[in-house]
């Protein structure tokens, strides 16, 4: 059960049909293991929930279970290059953007677990992107990877401290972009 994000009381509490207090309830007794998160409220893995369940005989839905893919967004006005990562990674969700407003758009609609950013993106400022990405707690967890046409291209080491997680130089080889995905994601081969 890897690549999966955290639960919510809220939602431990609709899975159970129990309410919000009861679940804060078990969490207190010690009865579900949680942890805080900054702003003081609990978060419970996956795993965790799932033994819980175990424990006290309750229903077990295996789909809510079931791994995430990973969820990868392309920000590139290029289509080959959407085409190219496409073929590479068919076993994760996909999403494109042609320029900053659809950028936007899908990473908050979309949520990607990692955004492979074009800097020579018309209408687009990596750094700034990059920098409003990680700052961002809704999407600071979110790897970057960005391409260039250089390794010496400037925007590229500004990128990389805005928060950028690795770069690539275009054109693009597959095993390298490959390698590169996998070292981010935390899945080696």
């Amino acid at each position: 059960m890897r690549n999966q994000k955290p639960l919510t009381t809220g939602q431990i509490a609709a899975y159970c049909h129990v309410s919000h207090v009861t679940v804060l309830k078990w969490i207190k007794e010690g009865r579900l293991k949680a942890y805080t998160i900054p702003s003081g409220h609990y978060r419970v893995q996956k795993p965790d929930f799932h033994e819980f369940l175990v424990q006290h005989n309750m229903p077990i839905d295996e789909s809510f279970f079931a791994e995430e893919s990973v969820k990868v967004l392309v920000v590139d006005d290029e289509a080959k290059t959407y085409e190219l990562i496409s073929s590479a990674f068919d076993e994760y969700k996909l999403a494109s953007a042609a320029n900053g407003f659809e950028a936007g758009l899908q990473l908050a609609s979309f949520q990607p677990d990692l955004l492979i950013l074009n800097l020579d993106t018309p209408g687009i400022d990596g750094p700034e992107v990059c920098q409003n990405v990680k700052t961002n707690p809704a999407t600071k967890r979110t790897k970057i990877l960005v391409l260039a046409k250089s390794a010496e291209d400037k925007a590229v080491s500004e990128a990389l401290a805005c928060g950028a997680d690795g770069y690539l130089v275009k054109p693009l080889q597959v095993e390298e972009l490959k390698r590169k995905v996998q070292s981010l994601m935390g899945r080696g081969r």
